[in-house]
């Protein structure tokens, strides 16, 4: 999954009544452990525009390629 693609999906999965956040929707998608501070105040971010900025830092970090993110496995 592009990361185009996932805040795509996200804002189809917004406007069909989900009301989840967008942290809460990447953590559901790509992150096994969401034990972490980090997650956790992701996970609670409401403004979109600081959850992506949040999301986009750590994709940096954990040196994901944004044209194909790794999707848990479920």
């Amino acid at each position: 999954m592009t990361f185009q693609e996932f805040i795509q999906s996200y804002m189809v999965s917004k406007s069909s009544g989900n009301n989840i956040r967008l942290g809460q929707y990447f953590i559901n998608l790509f992150i096994k452990d969401s034990s972490s501070h980090r997650m956790q105040n992701l996970w609670n971010e409401t403004q979109f525009k600081i959850a992506k900025f949040e999301i986009c830092e750590y994709i940096n970090e954990m040196q994901w390629d944004y044209e194909n993110l790794p999707l848990l496995k479920k």
